[in-house]
């Protein structure tokens, strides 16, 4: 890959940041690690994680990422599932999870648009996001905002993103040296889907019923 590049200027934006290669990319670690510990602070442990398709590299980097700081809480996610990063799929994917009679308190998703779904199919089971099930997205998309209710999600700054890797290419074909890796910052976007687990427990009335429904008598454990 080094040798087909060397007379081009290239650019990667979707690999490990632990690959020697000229690339510009979001630190999934960062990101990860603020979802998790931001769950914990509101006292969840039953957190059921989505992941992108695990043909991406971003996708493995999160889901590792997730493992390892819930690991490092001495948390085992409840239930792990994969969708493809459309809306569709969050919300079979959470369908199909909730439909198995496993709810969790919060959820950790890979993207906003899967976030979307899953918060479609919380909704229609007759649950509530938040206060039965938090959810955390990824990438702080133009209309998360925008969702009922709006979501908590990690912010990617993409302006950012587009700036910097133009910057970069104009360096290198100018043949300026620029450092192989570059790391860009995430925060934590908070927004009123997250109270704490208190309020998202197994004694919720709305969470009692679903299990009723479904046959289901108690949460995994």
């Amino acid at each position: 890959m080094e040798a087909a590049c060397a007379n081009v200027p290239a650019l990667f934006l979707d690999v490990s940041d632990q690959t020697p290669i000229n690339s510009i990319i979001f630190s999934h670690e960062d990101g990860t690690r603020l979802g998790v510990e931001h769950l914990i602070a509101l006292g969840h442990q039953q957190i059921a994680l989505l992941a992108g398709p695990l043909s991406s590299v971003s996708a493995r980097l999160r889901l590792a990422d997730w493992h390892k700081y819930l690991t490092r809480n001495q948390i085992h996610p409840i239930a792990e599932r994969e969708g493809d990063w459309s809306a569709m799929s969050g919300f079979q994917q959470t369908m199909q999870m909730l439909n198995e009679g496993i709810v969790p308190t919060a959820m950790l998703v890979a993207n906003d648009q899967m976030a979307l779904g899953a918060m479609r199919a919380i909704t229609e089971s007759g649950l509530r996001v938040g206060a039965d099930i938090s959810v955390v997205g990824y990438d702080d998309t133009e209309d998360s905002s925008c969702y009922i209710p709006p979501l908590t999600t990690i912010k990617q700054d993409f302006r950012l993103l587009g700036k910097t890797s133009v910057d970069r290419l104009l360096k290198l074909s100018q043949g300026q040296a620029v450092k192989s890796n570059q790391l860009l910052p995430v925060s934590l976007v908070k927004r009123k889907n997250h109270p704490t687990a208190q309020y998202a427990n197994h004694l919720s009335p709305h969470v009692g019923r679903f299990l009723n429904a479904a046959g289901t008598t108690s949460f995994p454990t």
